[in-house]
């Protein structure tokens, strides 16, 4: 048993838990290469199912959201999209749909979250663009001798 900075943290499985891991995961998988998700759906219900289902499989009470959510950001980010930042604003929004088993609000949140993701990455590119042209200061780029 470790501690961690704010909470103390077990690392042993709930007793009888473990048994099923295997199935849980074998299941999960053969689902996953059955449908297939699509790269256009990577954000919607299917992969919102897919998420909720594999947060109901791992029995620890630490580590199986983070390993949820490096998946998914996984998809979003080959599929060429920002991931999708939980904030603590949504945090308790997130783990209703995962308990709920709601997977269209799921998808809906995680279609949010990439859009607010993007929106910064677009803001954060826009100001280093402002800076960048703000150190050009066109005499000096004139007054120069173009063989360096």
């Amino acid at each position: 048993m470790g501690h961690g900075p704010e909470r103390e943290v077990e690392h042993a499985a709930p007793f009888g838990a473990v048994e099923g891991v295997d199935l849980g995961l074998d299941a999960f998988v053969r689902l996953r290469e059955v449908a297939g998700i699509l790269p256009q759906d990577v954000l919607g219900a299917t992969a919102a199912d897919f998420h909720s289902r594999f947060e109901r499989i791992h029995p620890f009470e630490d580590g199986n959201g983070r390993t949820g959510r490096i998946l998914i950001d996984r998809g979003l980010i080959k599929s060429g999209l920002a991931p999708a930042v939980i904030t603590k604003d949504v945090r308790a929004e997130y783990f209703g749909f995962i308990t709920e088993r709601d997977v269209l609000g799921l998808a809906g949140l995680l279609r949010s979250l990439v859009a607010d993701e993007n929106a910064r990455i677009a803001a954060f590119e826009a100001c280093k663009c402002r800076r960048a042209h703000s150190r050009l200061h066109p005499r000096r780029v004139l007054d120069r001798d173009p063989s360096g």
